[in-house]
């Protein structure tokens, strides 16, 4: 029997070419109070950055995810969390990552900071634009 090839963007296909762990990935709404922010957090944010955070969360709507432990501690979105606090949001969108282990949990917390950091801009596309603006 001959299998369909698999679209590239389905999330079957992602892991079948990364061979990365299969993890059921759902987005659940969450009281804010009963989250936990992790206390060792090497990431800082000043009040001018959470306050960009929340202008951006009222702009765009909060499309980015609070990351947590599996035990309802943040691994992922500390600023998110502070930006949703000042706009005095009661729930916010947490997807669970407790099949993490603790050296993967604290690796992701700082990857996930550093890799964007490391990351470049374009300028040309920044002041000219992009493709969304059509």
């Amino acid at each position: 029997m001959t299998q369909r090839p698999r679209k590239k963007n389905s999330p079957r296909a992602d892991v079948e070419q990364t061979g990365a762990v299969s993890a059921s990935l759902r987005i659940e709404y969450r009281p804010l109070d009963s989250l936990i922010p992790y206390e060792r957090n090497p990431r800082t944010h000043t009040e001018e950055q959470i306050a960009q955070i929340a202008a951006s969360i009222k702009e765009f709507g909060f499309t980015n995810p609070v990351l947590l432990d599996g035990e309802n501690g943040v691994i992922a979105g500390h600023g998110r969390l502070s930006a949703a606090r000042s706009l005095g949001l009661k729930i916010v969108p947490c997807i669970e990552l407790g099949h993490l282990t603790p050296e993967q949990k604290r690796g992701y917390l700082i990857a996930d900071n550093k890799i964007a950091q490391n990351g470049l801009w374009n300028e040309e596309l920044i002041s000219t634009g992009t493709d969304h603006d059509k």
